[in-house]
């Protein structure tokens, strides 16, 4: 596996963190307010 690769995969999946942390606190703010 090349450096490239899971640097890309690491990326991947901060993004995609990022995504469902954003989903839960906009859920939040959603149904708290």
């Amino acid at each position: 596996m090349k450096l490239q690769d899971e640097v890309r995969i690491s990326l991947h999946y901060s993004l995609i963190n990022r995504l469902v942390l954003w989903n839960s606190a906009y859920i939040d703010i959603y149904l708290f307010k």
